[in-house]
């Protein structure tokens, strides 16, 4: 066998990819509508993982709608009334159907209150919107997940670009549970993956909240359970995520990972190559061991050969130094 040590982690291939997550889906919580006005809330896409929202942030009659990244602006802020309206920009414009258009396709926009059959939603427990005069569904054009991307009436079909997330009418008031096994992998001088077990609620987790040391970096949908990061060189930061519902609910923060990015800089320089290597047989596998190689960088990753051929990396930061081979023929030589 033959064990080559590897540095310069800004090169591609060397770059480590996060391992495969299993994706939380994201389930529905409204109910009939409440005796009063629910607290404003969010209303998000299962599929996007974006908000409804007021077309420009504006409180014109005529504005349409779309969705758009969750900004917590009042452009996003709904509140479901016992009429049945959904209420915007502190309940003074109602979601209305243009024109009143009972067919399909439908277009929305906001239009002041009036208590108008085209005015009136159902909230259900499938997490579809369904308008009462029309009995169609809140959709998204084209089944988009992108920004921008209007929103309409259509024929109920099931599909996730009619199903929404949304506390309004909830008097959910349980946090999510703190994200579990917070880690880091392909650190360079200016990115990293940061990557999260999902976190469980009475309803549904509907965004994670990322941060370093107290400052957000970014928010993510509830079915998302890693992200990519920019860090500064050199800078050590402790990473942390929360997990929020539809309803506001802050879970505890997971625990902090900390993080030192190497500098960016050229690397010319080879690390030393590894020592003492050894092996250990047992049927048809072997077990190598090795002493660790230094680098004026840093090592990210050990590549093994046998008979000329890679038949394994091992990567880290730092990198073990064992490494097990299998299904050998019985009785193999070892090269080192």
């Amino acid at each position: 066998m033959r064990l080559f040590a590897r540095t310069n982690p800004r090169r591609p291939r060397r770059r480590l990819l996060p391992a495969t997550m299993a994706v939380a889906t994201l389930l529905t919580v409204v109910v009939g509508a409440p005796a009063v006005a629910a607290a404003p809330s969010t209303v998000v896409g299962v599929a996007s993982g974006r908000c409804l929202d007021v077309v420009g942030n504006v409180r014109t009659a005529g504005a349409g709608i779309n969705i758009y990244d969750c900004n917590g602006q009042a452009n996003q802020a709904w509140t479901f009334t016992s009429a049945g309206e959904l209420r915007v920009y502190d309940e003074t414009m109602c979601l209305d159907v243009v024109g009143q258009d009972t067919s399909a396709p439908a277009a929305l926009q906001i239009y002041g209150c009036n208590g108008g059959a085209n005015q009136r939603w159902r909230v259900n427990t499938d997490g579809t919107i369904v308008a009462v005069q029309s009995g169609l569904c809140l959709d998204v054009t084209g089944a988009g997940t992108a920004n921008s991307t209007t929103v309409g009436l259509w024929t109920c079909n099931g599909q996730g670009n009619q199903r929404w997330t949304t506390a309004l009418g909830s008097t959910d008031s349980q946090p999510p549970t703190a994200p579990g096994s917070p880690r880091v992998s392909g650190l360079t001088c200016n990115s990293v993956t940061f990557a999260w077990n999902a976190s469980t609620d009475n309803v549904a987790v509907a965004f994670y909240d990322v941060y370093h040391d107290g400052q957000l970096m970014r928010s993510v949908s509830g079915s998302t359970l890693s992200t990519d990061l920019t860090v500064v060189a050199g800078a050590t930061w402790g990473l942390y995520v929360n997990a929020r519902d539809a309803a506001g609910n802050v879970s505890q923060a997971s625990t902090t990972v900390s993080i030192t990015p190497p500098p960016c800089q050229a690397d010319t320089q080879a690390p030393t190559a590894p020592t003492q290597l050894t092996g250990t047989a047992a049927g048809t596998t072997v077990t190598l061991r090795w002493t660790a190689s230094t680098d004026n960088i840093g090592v990210r990753g050990y590549d093994v050969y046998r008979g000329g051929v890679k038949v394994g990396t091992v990567t880290g930061a730092p990198p073990a130094t064992t490494f097990t081979d299998t299904g050998l023929a019985a009785n193999p030589s070892l090269s080192r």
